[in-house]
């Protein structure tokens, strides 16, 4: 029998002579990149945050209400959209979001968290649509996808260590997403859509 292309026999020592089990082999590569990007379904809400909320701060060097109100209810829904809203003064968003976006890199999602119902993965997500090419959005379903593909062996990476509900720290999870990059030919936004579709998918 003849491995096919992207096909990989896999044997086993207690198996009978001669019986190989046949087992798709996933490669973290442009083709992968390029089928899951494509596979995820784009929101009106996102490509308007890229498009228009993200150069528009860019420009002014600060989120106002209207503003961080639509990254919350891409990232967290509206749960969270009403608390957020309710709970952070125009003063405060103003003053938090220019601090932390001239801010050293490092420490810019610290900031953004001191406003109130801003976690992690949301300032992830607000730094995401500001700085799309240096900044991702962390996400349990693409942290999974990255854990699946250390276990494959395609990449090596301290972020199996951690375990859901506790993230790694996000500079480390923000770094292992640009180190794909060249791997997989495709922007740091199509990184993430990729991992988050292929999770949601089962990851086939």
């Amino acid at each position: 029998m003849e491995a096919r292309e992207g096909i990989e026999l896999v044997g086993h020592a207690d198996w009978p002579a001669g019986r190989k089990l046949l087992a798709a082999v996933t490669k973290l590569d442009p083709a992968w990149a390029t089928t899951w990007s494509g596979r995820y379904r784009v929101p009106a809400i996102e490509v308007h945050l890229l498009n228009n909320v993200g150069p528009a701060v860019r420009a002014q060097g600060y989120l106002d209400r209207k503003e961080l109100l639509e990254v919350i209810e891409w990232k967290a829904g509206h749960r969270t959209l009403g608390r957020a809203d309710r709970g952070n003064t125009d003063w405060q968003i103003e003053e938090i979001t220019r601090a932390a976006l001239n801010a050293p890199e490092g420490i810019q999602h610290r900031i953004l968290t001191l406003l109130d119902y801003v976690g992690v993965r949301t300032a992830s997500a607000i730094l995401a649509i500001v700085f799309p090419d240096r900044e991702t959005v962390m996400d349990i379903r693409a942290l999974g996808a990255l854990k699946r593909f250390t276990q494959l062996g395609e990449i090596i990476t301290p972020l199996d260590a951690y375990c859901d509900p506790h993230l790694p720290p996000y500079i480390q999870y923000r770094d292992l997403c640009v180190s794909l990059r060249p791997m997989t030919e495709c922007s740091l936004r199509d990184v993430d859509r990729a991992l988050w579709a292929w999770h949601e998918a089962g990851m086939p």
